[in-house]
């Protein structure tokens, strides 16, 4: 997830665009780490027995997976946006960047909670190969990315529309952080609700489906 970004970025520089691109990065980090939850509750297997014996509720599955991946992607993110502006130069594009990715983030977290909570498939167990899942696993899991990239887009329409009228109307640019805030919160919220109350009615259909090994 990580090394896509940069790969992007020296790309730019192979093509000839220069640095302008790489300030980009953090937005595209930040819907791949977004989306890479959509499968972890499949990843869980068998261990997800736990959650359902002792009554977890759903909504707080859904918190305590978005809130151990914030422990790690928030300062990741800041770390690399901080790096990229100080390298490229372009610290006026920071407001809208920063905005857009903290809206993909947390909006796409959200998605994924409840894409997560939708599909599951039998994958690896701990220790095993990560490339050794079934064909059917595979195609689920691409489905599940596929989804909530196209969702996670969706949701951040109005971020996005305002990121790109900033080009035209330089005042806008303000307008972008906290409207990518209030976006992201509400679109976390929504995901971790319908994706908590889903678990709770398919419990042990979804321990069912993680308990299987390809």
């Amino acid at each position: 997830m990580l090394i896509i970004p940069l790969l992007f970025v020296g790309g730019q520089f192979v093509s000839g665009q220069g640095r302008g691109f790489a300030v980009f990065a953090p937005v595209m980090v930040a819907a791949l780490l977004a989306t890479s939850t959509s499968q972890d509750t499949s990843y869980d297997g068998s261990a997800l027995w736990l959650h359902v014996s002792t009554g977890v509720r759903g909504r707080d599955d859904r918190l305590g997976r978005v809130m151990a991946l914030y422990t790690w992607a928030v300062p990741v993110l800041l770390a690399l946006s901080i790096g990229l502006f100080a390298w490229t130069g372009e610290w006026g594009r920071a407001p809208v960047l920063l905005g857009l990715a903290t809206s993909v983030l947390l909006a796409g977290s959200g998605v994924a909670s409840w894409v997560s909570a939708v599909w599951q498939a039998p994958m690896p167990a701990a220790g095993s190969s990560p490339f050794a899942s079934s064909g059917g696993a595979s195609m689920v899991g691409f489905v599940a990315v596929m989804v909530n990239l196209a969702l996670t887009g969706l949701v951040n329409l109005p971020v996005i529309a305002c990121a790109v009228a900033s080009i035209w109307i330089p005042a806008l640019r303000w307008v972008v952080p906290p409207l990518a805030l209030a976006v992201g919160v509400i679109g976390l919220q929504v995901g971790l609700r319908t994706g908590g109350r889903r678990l709770e009615r398919r419990w042990p259909e979804v321990l069912t489906a993680v308990s299987a090994r390809p």
